[in-house]
């Protein structure tokens, strides 16, 4: 009976015609068991029976005692609403609320294993939903009739569902992955439009299934946009005060920040106040101040925020440096000045020289470095340059000084 009822069923839904007796507006409550082994989910066949009607059809499946069958064999509850695709026609989805029993002592927790939509190239309106077998009883409910067909491989039924211009499904062992055992699977668009407040206790997954935080994002990109000018777009709040500890994108202009109830403590900003296009930039909140600027060229600004172009240096400092210890490499020193060939200047061209520049030969000037700067292991090498020829003159005036010595000695003697 229950199989001619099937075969009238698809009949009147390949024709398109609403079924009086089979397919009507009423309430269909029966069972069925699925046999096989225990472990293994398989294919049970249910008509849409809605589809003819042109609504929905609505499958409530479950089972509310842990003992049905056998003892702690587990329970479940599932809200089935699907409409199928059979064979091009577009308003197509299955979503499923399952309430899964989480008794302890029952060693089986899951019972469906998946669905899916077998009318791609038909119009046999009908969705598989894998169940577990092992002479497990399933109740069910429906507004049209479904007329479950059972393909477990027992008692003459056959092992497998061919799809009737598409694949062949058997059993299967594992669960689909994306089942949400616990609560609703909806292949649909989500939209929220009420203005209250929504409430998630749990973790979010976007892209996983098995979030380990409040937000777990996967393989992906947030996007974050706000009109508000104050705050930001993304906030970290002080659990103490409710306060924004951490402000992501304050005031449009690209900012990281740290506030109290008061203010800003510190930010950090992408070419924010002007420091230049893609710097990462440390500022005073109240005076804008630059505290640092690290530029997408590999410079950095401490109190400084202007990159000279053209120049090679890496670190520009306001307010001078204060340390322990310094070391500059510098490859070329000043010891020529000792080789036998070095030609040292007279002194009468140095004091020309002077007189006329009002600096030492070879040393920049005031001016110069005041416009310039100095390159500080250059002056050194300079610096020790100069410190050896004053004193290759200072021996060179010993040597005169002890030959006048000489003189004047040899000529006291001679008196």
């Amino acid at each position: 009976m229950a199989l001619l009822k099937r075969l009238i069923s698809r009949s009147a839904l390949a024709l398109g015609i609403g079924l009086s007796s089979f397919a009507a507006n009423s309430q269909v409550t029966e069972s069925f068991t699925v046999l096989g082994d225990i472990n293994t989910y398989y294919p049970v066949a249910f008509l849409d029976g809605g589809y003819a009607n042109n609504v929905a059809t609505q499958l409530k499946l479950g089972r509310s005692s842990v003992h049905d069958g056998a003892t702690w064999r587990g329970s479940f509850i599932a809200d089935f609403s699907y409409h199928t695709y059979n064979w091009g026609n577009g308003a197509a989805f299955i979503k499923a609320n399952i309430s899964r029993g989480a008794n302890a002592s029952s060693a089986i927790q899951d019972f469906i294993g998946g669905w899916r939509d077998v009318t791609t190239a038909n119009n046999n309106a009908t969705i598989l939903i894998w169940l577990r077998g092992g002479g497990t009883r399933y109740y069910y409910q429906s507004n049209y009739t479904v007329s479950p067909q059972v393909f477990d491989g027992q008692e003459g039924r056959a092992a497998t569902y061919s799809e009737t211009g598409g694949s062949t499904y058997g059993s299967r062992l594992t669960i689909d992955p994306n089942i949400n055992q616990h609560g609703l699977t909806d292949p649909l668009r989500v939209w929220y439009t009420g203005a209250s407040s929504n409430y998630f206790a749990g973790n979010i997954g976007l892209g996983t299934t098995t979030p380990v935080t409040k937000l777990h994002i996967n393989q992906g990109k947030a996007v974050i946009t706000s009109s508000e000018s104050t705050y930001g777009q993304l906030q970290v709040l002080n659990p103490l005060d409710g306060e924004a500890a951490i402000v992501i994108g304050a005031n449009g202009t690209g900012m990281v920040s740290s506030r109290t109830t008061y203010a800003r403590q510190w930010q950090i900003g992408i070419g924010s106040y002007n420091s230049g296009i893609n710097n990462l930039v440390i500022t005073n909140p109240t005076t804008l101040d630059k505290g640092f600027v690290f530029s997408y060229e590999g410079k950095m600004g401490i109190g400084a925020n202007v990159f000279p172009a053209g120049e090679p240096y890496r670190l520009y400092v306001e307010g001078g440096i204060r340390t322990r210890k310094i070391k500059v490499d510098q490859a070329a020193w000043a010891d020529y000045v000792f080789d036998s060939s070095y030609q040292l200047r007279p002194l009468q061209q140095v004091e020309a020289f002077i007189k006329t520049n009002k600096h030492l030969p070879e040393v920049p000037s005031a001016e110069a470095v005041k416009k310039e700067g100095t390159d500080v292991a250059d002056t050194q090498a300079l610096l020790l340059k100069k410190i050896e020829e004053l004193t290759l003159y200072i021996i060179e005036q010993e040597k005169r000084l002890k030959s006048v010595e000489q003189e004047l000695s040899d000529i006291k003697k001679k008196k």
